[in-house]
Formats: C-alpha cells, structure tokens, sequence
C-alpha cells in the first residue's frame, strides 16, 4: 500500500499570527497578500507544527479495519490533539508573561487533557467550551477517543465506544481536526498580551 503524505492547507500568517485556511495554497506566493492583515513578502508559517502533521500522516496511512491499527491511531491522534492544546497553550501563556521559564513552569503544573483546558479557561479572555459551542460533536467524539487513548495505554482492552463508531470517529476527528484547532488558535491571537 502507497504511503500518502499528510500536508495541510493551512497556514499562519508571519505577522499577525492568524491561520489561514488556504486550500489552492496560493499563500505559498511571497506576492499574495493574506486575508488577515494584508501581510506580503514573508514566508508562511505551516500550520500545525511538524511532528503534529507527522501524527497525522500515520493515522493517515494505518489500516482502519484493523483492530490494532485503530488502537495506534487513538494513541496518535489523541496525541495530536494534546500536542496542538499545548501550542495553543504556549501561545496563551507567552500574551501573560515574557518568561519562558515561568511559562514552562506553569505548563509542568498542568498535564492532561482536562487539566490543561482548565488551565486555557483560567487564563483566556473566553472560555475553551464558548470557543468551541458549535463543534460539539467534535468535542464529543475528542473526549471518547481520549478516554479509549487511556485504556489502551493503561493495557485495557480496546472496548467499542458507547456513542460513536471507532472507525467513524477517528475519521470524523481526522477529518476536522485543523478546523476545530486553528478556530482556537486564532481566538487565541486575537487576545491581547498584557505585557509590552
């Protein structure tokens, strides 16, 4: 079976940090000027990080009928997911303090999934829940692929979600993941940093 490479269409503009979803990836011309802000000339940042689209891509290339296969993909996208909470994390965590050593302090104090929205909620201008009201199937289907993350890393047998198909969700998930993220990344970079 051809490996198919995970490439997203998105991209961060350099200067006002905003995604742009870009499927045509006409951002990739330096002279296109972007949607945000207007900015031209700069690179594009690619948009989520590099070992993020590297979780994707294997997700992307297991075999979904395989029981095995599901399991790793629960593992990897769940990681995705924490990974993308956790830049968005920093990103939030940088328009309070210019420390980064406080700031990684404060992100040491916060694992997991539940910990660290409640870490989002206490420090940004709205709530995670409020940002993220019209995706809830998302969400839904996010915390069922969370809890089966834990089972299978914990040596539980794989046990079939109450509410949604494994294979539909890791598809669904799959699917909308960098639409889902990017819409809190940029709520995130529209918060004004309380430090110059």
């Amino acid at each position: 079976m051809p490996r198919k490479a995970f490439i997203s269409s998105y991209r961060q503009c350099p200067d006002c940090k905003t995604v742009l979803f870009d499927p045509k990836r006409e951002l990739s011309q330096l002279s296109v000027k972007t949607s945000c802000c207007g900015s031209f000339g700069k690179a594009r940042i690619i948009w989520p990080s590099i070992i993020v689209h590297k979780y994707l891509e294997l997700v992307n290339n297991l075999d979904p009928n395989s029981e095995d296969d599901q399991k790793i993909s629960v593992v990897f996208l769940s990681s995705a997911f924490e990974m993308m909470l956790e830049d968005i994390l920093w990103e939030l965590l940088f328009k309070h303090t210019p420390s980064p050593l406080l700031a990684d302090s404060i992100m040491d104090s916060f694992h997991g999934k539940e910990r660290r929205i409640k870490l989002f909620d206490s420090i940004s201008d709205n709530k995670f829940s409020e940002i993220t009201k019209d995706d809830k199937e998302f969400t839904e289907r996010w915390n069922e692929i969370t809890f089966l993350r834990n089972r299978v890393a914990h040596g539980d047998y794989f046990v079939s979600s109450k509410k949604y198909n494994e294979v539909e969700s890791i598809d669904y998930l799959y699917d909308n993941c960098l639409k889902y993220f990017s819409k809190i990344e940029n709520e995130v970079q529209s918060q004004k940093a309380f430090y110059k």
